[in-house]
């Protein structure tokens, strides 16, 4: 399946913000003091620049390949994600380049079978300038549509020490009989607003705790003990959902490097 987007929305950053370009652990130095930034992740999700995919029709025009993947691996669609680009990038130069198209591949592409936990995003890219490029800077913002309907955590052990689904962290999480408790760590809950749960065990069917009890500390953490009808059995997956505030988008650049 081939998704078409020609892409209005114009992104609010600046491609010179140095917070954009250090934000992710996997960036590596190269010439020019400039830092390559090839891969977002943010679990369960990565998102990764192909190289070997990139082509360049001719100085001006150029295709540049994303690889999204699931890393449990479950299934994935691009309706799962959804993606804003800008109508323009740069390259090091500050030379401007037209984002043409922005296409989604979901079962094939180039003849390459996908799996059912990926897709591919190309871009292809133009600009009516003379130049020679070496990086591209391309900011973008991911919304994780899937997680309308609750943060989804699977355990196959009745004790973990920290696990992170996309910015909700939980931590010294241990089951036991009816009862579930952990840390959750949400850098939402940092400010002067009520913030409130929804958290339900899926087991065929969503089922509601008994009773929950929960303490709230500072900086976004606090201490949840659960306890539903039943003795829980592994593997065990249960889903948080924020009730108070919208599922917040991601937002990154990547640093291309082009050969």
């Amino acid at each position: 399946m081939i998704r078409s987007l020609f892409t209005t929305v114009t992104l609010l950053f600046l491609l010179s913000s140095c917070g954009l370009f250090k934000e992710e652990e996997n960036s590596s130095s190269s010439q020019d003091n400039i830092q390559t930034k090839t891969e977002y992740n943010k679990n369960p999700f990565s998102i990764t620049y192909d190289p070997t995919l990139a082509n360049k029709t001719d100085s001006n025009t150029y295709s540049i390949v994303l690889r999204v993947q699931h890393v449990r691996p479950d299934d994935l669609s691009v309706d799962d994600l959804s993606f804003q680009w800008p109508s323009f990038i740069e390259d090091e130069n500050h030379l401007p380049y037209e984002v043409q198209s922005v296409n989604y591949f979901e079962d094939e592409y180039l003849q390459e079978s996908l799996e059912s936990h990926e897709f591919v995003i190309e871009m292809n890219l133009s600009t009516g300038e003379v130049g020679q490029s070496n990086y591209f800077f391309i900011p973008f913002i991911v919304d994780p549509v899937l997680f309308l309907d609750g943060y989804p955590f699977h355990f196959d052990h009745d004790e973990t020490a920290t696990t992170t689904i996309g910015d909700l962290t939980l931590e010294d999480v241990k089951i036991s009989g009816q009862d579930v408790s952990f840390d959750l760590y949400d850098p939402l809950d940092q400010y002067d607003r009520p913030m409130r749960y929804q958290i339900t065990l899926v087991d065929n069917e969503e089922l509601y705790p008994v009773t929950t009890t929960r303490t709230e500390s500072s900086n976004g953490r606090s201490q949840l003990l659960l306890t539903f009808s039943s003795e829980s059995s592994l593997p065990l997956e249960f889903r948080i959902r924020r009730e108070t505030v919208p599922v917040p988008s991601w937002q990154s650049t990547f640093i291309l490097p082009i050969y």
